[in-house]
């Protein structure tokens, strides 16, 4: 299972992590959100989807990574299709 976090340009940090087994399913789950009245949706240009690291789920085991930048948030908004990179 890979580890995700969601950037914010302009606090400058990263949100707290978010699991899911593949990048399109995080890179999904994201763009699901963003049809709600939240910050991340009325800013999107602000946010960024990194993954961090990796959950082996038998073991425990939690490794860290250099953070991997996959795409814009608001490369997100209003796409009816998946986003390119998302079958990785």
């Amino acid at each position: 299972m890979k580890i995700f976090s969601i950037r914010d340009a302009r606090a400058e940090g990263y949100n707290r992590p978010f699991f899911a087994l593949t990048r399109a399913m995080a890179i999904r789950e994201i763009q699901a959100g963003l049809s709600e009245d939240i910050p991340m949706a009325k800013f999107a240009s602000d946010f960024s989807i990194w993954e961090i690291g990796s959950f082996d789920s038998s073991t425990g085991h939690v490794e860290g990574c250099e953070p991997h930048h996959l795409i814009e948030v608001g490369e997100l908004v209003d796409v009816k299709e998946e986003p390119p990179g998302a079958g990785v």
